[in-house]
């Protein structure tokens, strides 16, 4: 099925392309990666646009997903002069387990304080959800501050253009318990958020990342975090032009 293209994608493509060129005729930007199948996608048609484009991953512990490495890597492959910044934080932890108020919020801060650039390119899609929707119709695709180049895009735009340009897709896209769950609605990004449990998210992630998942319920650390030490943010810069 990727290899078949959907009805109106290279009018789509198209159009995504006219409003990444635009947003960035206005200035510095970064796209924000969750190593997703939609930010991967945007990250490499920007990319390919606009080679010097900052890329930034911000990353929650300890309800990262444990493969979102793997697939960071994959990507790095094939774009190797790519500049990523990590912007790494803890949930606030208590007698009732983790929390994730606010630590997105802080790790964007922190990239934005050291660098100075606070306009960025999403991977949004209006089809996600009915909120994306009404943001997207409400403030378009390019705004001042923000640029959606997927926001028309469907989920079969995204794994075609993947599987055209041999972009790496994240294992999650295959837990779908044998093709039940629609893949074009499974996420990647963290692991038992609680915003986002619907179409059967919570499941999945108790099936398939068991040992994760039950850690993080008691208020432990997962077991590939072993050692680490919760509650020091860090800002990293993971790959650069300069050093590849």
């Amino acid at each position: 099925m990727d290899r078949l293209e959907p009805n109106g994608y290279r009018g789509r493509l198209l159009e995504a392309q006219r409003a990444v060129c635009d947003f960035l005729e206005g200035g510095p930007a970064y796209v924000g990666v969750s190593w997703g199948k939609d930010s991967v996608v945007v990250a490499d048609l920007v990319l390919r646009l606009a080679p010097a484009t900052v890329l930034l991953n911000c990353i929650v512990q300890p309800v990262d997903n444990p493969e979102n490495a793997a697939v960071r890597d994959a990507f790095l492959a094939i774009h190797p002069g790519a500049t990523l910044y990590e912007s790494t934080v803890w949930c606030h932890r208590d007698a009732a387990g983790w929390h994730q108020t606010g630590t997105l919020e802080a790790a964007f801060a922190a990239f934005v304080e050291y660098t100075g650039i606070d306009r960025y390119i999403s991977g949004v899609r209006a089809a996600e959800s009915s909120k994306r929707l009404l943001t997207i119709l409400r403030n378009g695709m390019v705004g001042e501050r923000t640029c959606r180049p997927l926001a028309h895009w469907t989920a079969r735009d995204v794994y075609f253009y993947a599987h055209t340009h041999g972009l790496p897709l994240h294992p999650a896209y295959a837990m779908s318990m044998g093709g039940h769950y629609d893949r074009g609605r499974l996420r990647v990004a963290f692991l038992e958020g609680k915003a986002g449990r619907g179409m059967g998210r919570l499941e999945l992630e108790r099936f398939y990342y068991r040992e994760e998942m039950a850690a993080i319920e008691r208020g432990e650390l997962p077991p590939h975090l072993d050692g680490a030490v919760p509650g020091l943010p860090a800002l990293k810069l993971v790959s650069t032009s300069e050093t590849s």
